[in-house]
């Protein structure tokens, strides 16, 4: 998705605060701190692994 050359490149930041908002939103609508945990850190994965 992005092409991620610098450690803290703004796309970075973007991505990261984009998956703790996400990984909020999920707890607070799934009350399960671990699948959340598990969802964000896939999601997380899939963002920057490309």
């Amino acid at each position: 998705m992005f092409n991620i050359h610098y450690p803290f490149s703004p796309s970075k930041i973007f991505l990261l605060s984009l998956t703790v908002i996400v990984f909020g939103l999920f707890v607070y609508l799934s009350g399960s701190f671990v699948s959340a945990t598990v969802f964000s850190v896939l999601y997380a994965f899939f963002a920057i692994a490309d």
